[in-house]
């Protein structure tokens, strides 16, 4: 069903694939599919917000792994570099995701990267 939502999404149908995420996330809150779908969907139709919480949404899913979510957070800092925010937002989806438990410490590490590239002064706040 999320193909066919994605579908409609690639062909501005997009309030038959609001229509299909929301059944498919209605009967499995961490789809995690269909919360990447939706996220897409709201990025398409530009509103921000929504996929802003869409993302907090699935940071903070205990079904995808660590390496997964480096990959959300990477998607979601070229996402705000496209709409000119700044790395106070990246900074911020960081620590949504470290106040959950990790199973490694690959996202730590990549904080600590990601602050170090920023600004190398800032690498004090990594420590979480």
């Amino acid at each position: 069903k999320v193909l066919l939502g994605d579908y409609y999404v690639q062909h501005d149908r997009f309030d038959e694939a609001r229509a299909i995420y929301g059944e498919v996330l209605g009967q499995e809150p961490l789809n995690m599919s269909a919360q990447a779908s939706l996220y897409r969907y709201f990025i398409a139709k530009d509103d921000r917000d929504s996929s802003e919480v869409m993302m907090q949404t699935m940071l903070t899913n205990p079904s995808y792994k660590s390496d997964e979510k480096v990959s959300l957070i990477a998607w979601a800092i070229g996402e705000n570099r496209k709409a000119g925010k700044d790395s106070v937002e990246n900074i911020k989806l960081f620590r949504t995701v470290l106040a959950q438990p990790q199973e490694n410490a690959t996202m730590q590490r990549l904080y600590a990267n990601y602050l170090e590239y920023i600004n190398p002064s800032l690498l004090s706040l990594a420590v979480y």
